[in-house]
């Protein structure tokens, strides 16, 4: 061929590898949806792939020696694989389907597993057949003398496999996020056909067997193919490298998805990564396999390396978080934290993906004798490679990981490479090692490293799962910060697991607010899933108590459930806890169930209750496929949305199997976390949601960064008669607390949106579903950029108090209703927007002096004083009642208009009681007017039984400020340390302690209180103007003015 030509054909080679990797991404993420994401589920579409791989390299090596023109029978091959991906990936994507009509048992039943594969193989054999016999084809177009044979061979495998890196990257990098799964898989197979075109033309004319050296004379068939003992040596050698090489790449991949981040991006950049060694690995011996004086020394040098290579990566990655974060620490905004992180990762594992890059071209080369058998040794080497690397795969995720751990698994790999570097000295060719003692010190060496290695551990995955959450460095951090996570003192592990599909570990974790020893963290690949306090396992964390108690409180009397995900048990012990006939439980990780087995001691109480049905299965698949149900609820509980797998449960194509799945009075409810997420990503989420269920609510408070969204098929409506029978039941109540749950209204406080608000406010967004992958592309953007927006503070302002969905119409009525909700949430307002509606609401309905001036006390509540002031002036021109004096009084006394407040008093003295006294006293003393002050306070002091019940602990205060105007400052101190205790931002009391301090002349108690009445006053400050810009900006402004600036 001329060179023109020639380059040409590896133009296509590289593009035929760029398709077929990115054929490998779509199918399998596909296929991941129809049968299930469990790790013996993506093991079997892994095998089948390879499989046919290695099977299509045979055959095209064995018969290649019949094909008169291998430029077009590629041609075809690849035009072929085109055409019949534009109909598979329709198939695919809709598998679940064709699973619903097969009697499955789950995925490793009798029918299941069988069916799965025998359904798999019959999809992809084809396709992967003709992808797997590219190689030996192209091998007989290039190899056409013994001259530059282990150039052109070395060449062409690493041209197609850095059009794989190629296509690795463009598959996660663009494709997908430009154009969805079937548009990719459609502009891949337009490539194929691209492909074909080409060979068509550049084939014309051409006949190998009547060319030069190849001709009829000079190709061997494979059936003459004379195979010695040094070469079966080799063969094995490329079996075990084959093996070797996905073990490692295997644990390598479990630990850096988690540190690249366990998204689209991060994974295919890790494919990527690995890819790439391969492919210079391969091109780099290219250039000097030819030269070089023994390629067996080649080989045997290259091989003992290779252990080197390994290990040294495998410890490498242990402190890969710790150098990541400190290079990106001094580096500050030059290079994002990703770019390190791959740079790392790449500079890491150079060397031996180099070398297994190398090792198979090298193996074909030395395996070949004349140029007439090179296709044919290249498809039974490369078959062989690729089978050993279908048990490496197998066997490392299934058995090994979860049985020896990632260091068992990478000493096994390290173990078979020592093993045929044995056997390879022991059996090498004479002219190279002609002295026994050569090939003695050959073998012991081998061995020998094997037993060095053998007594350290190769990986440990504190470091990376501390790691998880360090996609970029906030600004502003110091050095210290940046290192002391990764301290061994920082987070205390009771328990690290390896498990089939992720890393669980069970921490005590003081980063994360779990000061107490006796409450552990539960987090699967360093992410949080839940919480254990081992002070009392019977309270449910608030968001685990929602996700099962929401769906339970708005319905009569269910009878079933299925729970996505066990996570920490608590939703699980909730539901299961009721008169529900069965709870259906599918978890993807069974490592979940050893933590909770640690947790326990060994003896799980859920899991004796007789209700529970608890299967290891994607239930995803165990729900598409109708293995049970319908159910009368279905919770998801998997929360976190942007990771691959789960991005899945977000989508609308799930959202219509769980349609399926539900009675037609069934309630669905999935809990949303808002880490790593955005309004775009959010509205979504809830336009997805919503355009699927015609019935639902959203629930959330503004700081928790937590969403549960109901949706049902029939409308919704909460009897709070019957909740307030649940409040009742000491055991609801404690095991809510969280909530907490001790009236019905602490669930309506909870409720944010309705259905027809989350359609509203996410009008125009993209329906997030399998093929377009929305959310998750921008999520995994959003996981290494960060946010502009947060999602909470988005649905906080979007909030309107329209609970038309899920109450009657005559309760929403009632100005009590929504006084009632207000009370539930006064004891501590930190959702200023939701108490402002409420209160709006409330303010519309309210019509007799009594329900206006209790609007008066929620305006004081809210600091809306002069709201309060103006109510309750009007109130008290009608009607005096000592309710509305004590609010006026208060009023002025919050707004620091102290003189107005004692004029209120001794006008209606003989109306103020107790709690109204407390406050004149504290107006007095706040003018310096201690003579006035002093009788009320030995009024208070003479009825202190009733005082602590009126007042409570603010006659603490009261009594520390009176004590410190009269010169008696310990007494001062002591009474308002107290108080402090429970309401340390007040600088009133702050202020009065340092006085004391300083009169007393105790000056490391003026020193400490010096300080903390500067940050008290620092923190007040932007408290309050954040108060005063939310009420200008919904135009309260005499509101915004009267509240009081600090000094």
């Amino acid at each position: 061929m001329t060179p023109v030509r020639s380059f040409l054909v590896l133009v296509m080679f590289f593009s035929s590898g760029l398709t077929s990797l990115v054929y490998q991404v779509l199918w399998v993420r596909s296929l991941s949806l129809g049968v299930g994401a469990t790790a013996t589920s993506m093991s079997l579409v892994l095998s089948i792939f390879f499989f046919g791989l290695a099977t299509g390299s045979y055959f095209a090596g064995r018969w290649s020696h019949r094909i008169k023109n291998p430029i077009l029978a590629y041609g075809a091959l690849e035009g072929a694989i085109g055409l019949y991906s534009l109909g598979l990936i329709y198939v695919l994507m809709n598998l679940h389907t064709v699973m619903g009509w097969i009697p499955f048992e789950g995925s490793f039943g009798w029918v299941g597993a069988p069916a799965k594969f025998l359904l798999v193989f019959a999809l992809l054999f084809f396709p992967t057949l003709s992808m797997g016999a590219s190689l030996p084809i192209l091998v007989k177009i290039f190899v056409r003398s013994q001259q530059g044979m282990g150039q052109q061979i070395g060449r062409l495998y690493g041209i197609n496999t850095l059009g794989a890196v190629t296509g690795a990257f463009l598959a996660g990098f663009v494709l997908i996020p430009q154009l969805g799964v079937t548009a990719s898989n459609h502009v891949t197979a337009l490539v194929n056909g691209l492909i074909f075109l080409a060979s068509i033309y550049l084939g014309k004319g051409l006949s190998f067997e009547a060319e030069g050296s190849l001709s009829a004379k000079a190709t061997t068939p494979t059936r003459q193919l004379a195979l010695g003992k040094f070469q079966k040596v080799l063969l094995t050698a490329s079996f075990v490298t084959g093996f070797s090489s996905i073990a490692s790449e295997v644990v390598w991949n479990k630990y850096l998805g988690i540190f690249m981040g366990s998204n689209i991006f991060g994974l295919s950049l890790v494919l990527s990564l690995f890819l790439l060694g391969l492919a210079v690995g391969s091109l780099m011996l290219s250039v000097y396999v030819d030269r070089v004086r023994s390629q067996y020394q080649l080989f045997m040098g290259l091989l003992f390396f290779s252990i080197i290579a390994i290990f040294a990566a495998s410890r490498l990655l242990n402190v890969a978080p710790i150098a990541a974060n400190v290079i990106s620490y001094y580096l500050q905004d030059s290079l994002s934290l990703l770019t390190i992180k791959s740079v790392l990762v790449a500079l890491i594992l150079f060397l031996p993906t180099t070398i297994f890059g190398a090792l198979l071209p090298l193996t074909i080369r030395m395996l070949t004798d004349q140029p007439g058998q090179a296709a044919q040794v290249t498809g039974l080497a490369y078959s062989i490679n690729t089978l050993g690397a279908i048990l490496g795969s197998c066997l490392s995720g299934l058995v090994l990981i979860p049985t020896i751990g990632s260091s068992g698994t990478t000493l096994i790999a390290l173990t078979g490479l020592c093993l045929v570097g044995v056997m390879t000295a022991v059996s090498g060719p004479t002219v190279t090692l002609t002295q026994p003692r050569r090939r003695a010190v050959a073998a012991l060496s081998f061995l020998a490293l094997l037993l060095s290695m053998s007594q350290v551990k190769a990986v440990d995955f504190k470091n990376i799962i501390k790691s998880a959450y360090f996609a970029r460095l906030e600004p502003g951090l110091g050095f210290s910060e940046v290192v002391r996570y990764f301290s061994e003192d920082y987070e205390d592990y009771k328990l690290i697991f390896e498990g089939k599909t992720a890393i669980i570990s069970l921490s005590h974790d003081s980063n994360e607010g779990v000061v107490d020893q006796g409450a552990l963290r539960l987090k699967t690949n360093g992410l949080n899933e839940s919480f254990y306090d081992f002070r009392d396992l019977k309270v449910l964390p608030k968001y685990e108590a929602l996700l099962g108690f929401l769906p339970f409180s708005f319905m009569q009397a269910p009878s079933s459930a299925f729970i996505v995900g066990y996570g920490g048990g608590y939703t699980v012990d909730f539901l299961t806890s009721t008169k529900m006939k069965q709870v259906h439980v599918a978890e993807l990780e069974e490592g979940i169930l050893k933590a909770a087995d640690y947790v326990y001691k060994g003896d799980n109480p859920l899991l004796r209750r007789d209700n529970l049905k608890l299967n290891i299965e994607d239930a995803r698949f165990v729900l598409a496929a109708e293995l049970g149900g319908p159910y009368d609820i279905i919770v998801s509980q998997p929360s976190h949305s942007w990771l691959s797998g789960v991005a899945n449960l977000f989508t609308e194509d799930f959202f219509q199997i769980v349609k399926k799945n539900l009675k037609s009075g069934g309630i669905y409810s999935q809990w949303l976390n808002l880490y790593n997420m955005d309004s775009e990503v959010l509205k979504s989420i809830l336009k997805t949601f919503y355009s699927t269920f015609p019935h639902g609510a959203v629930f959330t408070d503004v700081d928790d960064e937590q969403v549960i969204l109901l949706g049902a098929m029939q409308p919704l409506e909460m009897d709070l008669e019957r909740l307030a029978e649940y409040t009742r039941q000491p055991d609801f109540a404690h095991r809510l607390q969280f909530i907490p749950f001790a009236s019905p209204y602490d669930l309506l406080r909870q409720f944010s949106l309705s259905r027809a608000d989350a359609l509203k406010i996410a009008e125009g967004a993209t329906i997030n579903t399998d093929d377009n992958a929305f959310a998750e592309v921008l999520q995994s953007t959003l996981f290494y950029q960060g946010r502009a927006t947060r999602p909470a503070q988005f649905i906080n302002d979007s909030y309107s108090a329209d609970f038309s969905e899920i109450l009657p119409e005559a309760l929403r009525a009632e100005a009590g209703f929504y006084g009632d909700i207000l009370d539930r949430m006064s004891s501590d307002i930190k959702n200023f927007n939701k108490f402002h509606v409420l209160t709006k609401r409330y303010a519309e309905l309210a019509s007799t002096p009594a329900e206006k001036a209790k609007l008066a006390k929620f305006y004081i509540m809210s600091e809306r004083y002069a709201s309060a002031i103006e109510v309750l002036k009007n109130v008290v021109q009608k009607s005096v009642t000592r309710f509305a004096v004590e609010n006026l009084v208060l009023a002025y006394l919050e707004s620091q208009q102290y003189s107005m407040a004692t004029d209120v008093y001794e006008k209606y003295r003989t109306t103020v009681g107790t709690l109204g006294l407390c406050y004149v006293a504290e107006a007095y003393l706040q003018q310096d007017r201690l003579s006035q002050a002093r009788p009320i306070v030995r009024k208070l002091q003479l009825n202190k039984v009733t005082t602590d019940r009126a007042c409570g602990l603010y006659y603490l205060k009261v009594i520390g400020l009176f004590d410190y105007q009269r010169g008696e400052h310990q007494s001062a101190m002591d009474n308002l340390y107290a108080y402090l205790k429970e309401t340390p931002s007040d600088v009133d009391s702050v202020q009065a302690i340092l006085g004391s301090a300083l009169r007393l002349r105790n000056v490391q108690t003026s020193l400490s209180y010096a300080d903390y009445l500067s940050e008290a006053i620092e923190s007040e400050k932007q408290r309050r103007e954040s108060v005063r810009s939310f009420y200008r900006h919904v135009g309260l402004e005499s509101d915004a003015a009267l509240i009081p600036e600090l000094p």
